[in-house]
């Protein structure tokens, strides 16, 4: 009798091909570069990284339950800023945008005139545009706390009406740990779209409900955000003049598993010692 190693393998490997995961930057450049000119990554066509201050290479991060690879964008206790252009993504009414990165805040020093110590996460239509900030902000007497809110020109824009949203104070951040950020957009009809923001999700066992992250629902991004609902083509990474930190891994797709996927090696090496063990199974009990 055939073996079933390699049928269960390919089986497996095939429902792990994400098709549909469009955007793709694990930073694989030299350490200690400058960001400003890179290239690599995927879905970003000929558009490279155009960094406005401080943003280099550094170590890369890794998290349990999602594959990694390459270095990281690493930030002085300067602040940085780098953004990049990337394929137009053009969502229609009914469809999904979900991203994921990761993030580490490496030291405490606290913004200088006051400001807090920012990382922010910006999807934008295109330059000077309003668009959607998702990060984390650490108060010099608070601590850390995830957020998403709005931005643009002026900067104070947000949702109309309201202010940025925040996470429990309860589910602090803290300084050293690394973090997946995981987000998700629903594009529905208008006035009835929603945007959540999960911090740390269980990679396995398919998307979370917006019950498990800070979530806003019944918004309408195109009134909102003008070209926002017509296409998303800008990302940009802000670390205010704080602390140190590095971002990592950052993925746009249009489902969970696409921005979350499992790190392969590992989920081999279990496939392959369960096909082994029902081989040998099957050879023992044979008449």
């Amino acid at each position: 009798m055939k073996s079933v190693v390699p049928t269960l393998l390919s089986a497996v490997f095939s429902s792990l091909a994400y098709a549909d995961l469009q955007i793709y930057e694990p930073f694989a450049y030299g350490i200690s570069e400058t960001l400003d000119g890179q290239n690599g990554g995927t879905g970003f066509g000929t558009n490279a990284w155009e960094p406005e201050t401080n943003a280099t290479i550094g170590s890369g991060l890794t998290y349990p339950e999602v594959s990694s690879q390459g270095n990281g964008f690493l930030s002085g206790t300067g602040g940085a800023a780098a953004r990049r252009n990337f394929d137009p993504l053009l969502p229609e009414t009914g469809d999904e945008t979900w991203f994921s990165f990761l993030l580490r805040r490496h030291s405490d020093r606290v913004a200088r005139g006051g400001e807090n110590d920012l990382m922010a996460f910006y999807l934008a239509p295109s330059e000077r545009t309003p668009g959607i900030s998702f990060g984390v902000i650490f108060d010099e007497n608070a601590g850390g706390a995830a957020f998403f809110g709005s931005y643009g020109d002026p900067p104070e824009s947000y949702f109309p009406g309201r202010g940025p949203e925040f996470f429990d104070p309860t589910k602090p951040f803290f300084t050293g740990t690394t973090y997946l950020m995981v987000g998700h957009i629903a594009w529905n009809l208008a006035g009835d779209e929603g945007i959540t923001l999960f911090v740390n999700p269980a990679a396995e066992g398919g998307a979370p409900s917006s019950g498990e992250g800070l979530s806003l629902s019944g918004i309408d991004l195109r009134s909102d955000f003008g070209e926002m609902k017509d296409q998303l083509q800008r990302m940009t990474v802000l670390i205010n003049e704080g602390g140190e930190w590095s971002v990592d891994e950052i993925r746009l797709g249009t489902s969970f598993a696409d921005v979350t996927p499992v790190p392969e090696p590992a989920l081999a090496s279990f496939l392959l010692c369960g096909g082994l063990l029902i081989s040998t199974r099957r050879r023992r009990f044979r008449p």
